[in-house]
């Protein structure tokens, strides 16, 4: 061949192509950019063949793994991304919810914290669901615990004041709510209402006393209430048989006494008081 000769390679030759494969397997490096030749993790990659493996093996095992989560270094957009994939709403306004049934509490401030607390953590609208609907049947349970111990402490605070009041309750009541009613606002009304404290016995009992005190600022001299609770009737009943100074004392001795039919009477019907129970 002469000098000058344009130098034909036939690519064909199965020789040929078994040299090229050689050459390029061993010195892949010479075909891709720099930075990835001189790559740490590139280092145990001794040829093409053994890249392609690895690379094969990389692929298996991220279907095997799934989705890989980012790492502390990663940034905030690396984890945005993640939970994207893992089904994060892009808003915490997107999360849904449902009702729990017979939950009387207003928790509407709570789920907003909740939404803001899931996204940020990145819960799946499934998982924020799901979370979400154990907190409220936990909180419906709790409430359920409250209502039933009220309700069996009602029953037996307020048998309790009725028979304590005996015949005077209805009176006592009936004066409790002309009290509410004349002196405390809707506002208050409501507030007795919402918080349940009118079925509050011990507040019942000491609302009744002002109001008997009240009413009787304004009762004339003399004049008597008509009903009286067992305690207030049986001590009035002592008082009469055992005061000198009271004016019914000597009239419920002294049969010769002109009052000594009223004041038998008298001392009769406040031991009747003294002995009913209101039902």
């Amino acid at each position: 061949m002469a000098e000058g000769d344009e130098v034909k390679i036939d690519f064909a030759n199965e020789e040929v192509k078994k040299q090229i494969s050689e050459h390029v397997n061993k010195n892949y490096r010479e075909f891709v950019p720099k930075e990835f030749a001189e790559h740490a993790s590139m280092a145990s990659i001794p040829d093409l063949q053994t890249l392609a493996k690895s690379y094969v093996n990389a692929q298996q095992l991220v279907g095997r793994k799934g989705i890989i989560p980012p790492t502390e270094k990663d940034g905030q957009e690396a984890w945005d991304t993640f939970f994207k994939a893992l089904g994060r709403p892009e808003k915490p306004t997107e999360y849904e919810y449902d009702k729990t049934e017979g939950l009387d509490l207003d928790l509407d401030e709570v789920k907003q914290g909740f939404s803001d607390m899931a996204h940020k953590f990145g819960l799946s609208k499934k998982q924020a669901k799901e979370a979400w609907k154990y907190f409220e049947g936990k909180t419906k349970e709790g409430q359920d615990n409250v209502s039933t111990f009220n309700k069996d402490r009602y029953e037996k605070e307020w048998g309790e004041l009725k028979k304590e009041l005996g015949a005077a309750y209805p009176d006592k009541i009936k004066k409790l709510d002309k009290l509410v009613a004349k002196y405390g606002d809707d506002d208050f009304r409501e507030y007795l209402k919402k918080t349940q404290l009118g079925k509050e016995a011990k507040l019942v009992k000491f609302l009744s006393k002002i109001a008997d005190s009240i009413a009787e600022d304004k009762i004339e001299s003399g004049s008597q209430a008509t009903t009286f609770t067992p305690k207030e009737a049986m001590s009035k009943a002592n008082d009469i048989r055992s005061n000198k100074s009271n004016p019914l004392y000597d009239a419920y001795w002294k049969k010769e006494h002109p009052r000594h039919d009223e004041a038998m009477t008298e001392v009769n019907k406040l031991y009747e008081m003294a002995n009913k129970v209101s039902k």
